[in-house]
């Protein structure tokens, strides 16, 4: 069966929400398993939800997310600084960006046990 504009028009409902999906490319200065800084060309509106596609050591992760600011960087032109958190709107899935960092973070403590502990005996002086 060909699926004709005449199909879609009794198919469609008009007052349906809809997504409108733009790709543009993204710099990530700093993530972790909570969130990220992303610089971008372009502004991205406080408040927007999104979804992060990362490759990591090759492989393609996914997150969604929520932007929480973005500023213009001074000096910059038209380059933007765009703080993000990740969405829990579930648990952290194999496969999922969270899931990835959370498993990077735990193997770099299992390295180095004091190097994310604030107040660690490496910091304390005699």
């Amino acid at each position: 069966m060909t699926i004709t504009s005449r199909h879609l028009e009794t198919a469609v409902d008009r007052g349906s929400p809809a997504s409108l999906v733009a790709h543009f490319p993204l710099v990530v200065l700093d993530i972790s398993t909570r969130g990220c800084l992303i610089e971008s060309r372009r502004p991205v509106e406080t408040g927007q939800i999104a979804t992060l596609r990362l490759a990591l050591n090759g492989v393609w992760y996914v997150e969604d997310l929520r932007i929480t600011r973005c500023v213009q960087v001074p000096g910059r032109g038209s380059t933007y600084h765009i703080g993000a958190e990740f969405l829990r709107t579930h648990a952290p899935r194999e496969g999922s960006l969270r899931a990835v960092l959370s498993q990077l973070t735990s193997a770099a403590l299992d390295e180095e046990p004091n190097a994310f502990r604030v107040g660690s005996e490496a910091d304390r002086r005699p």
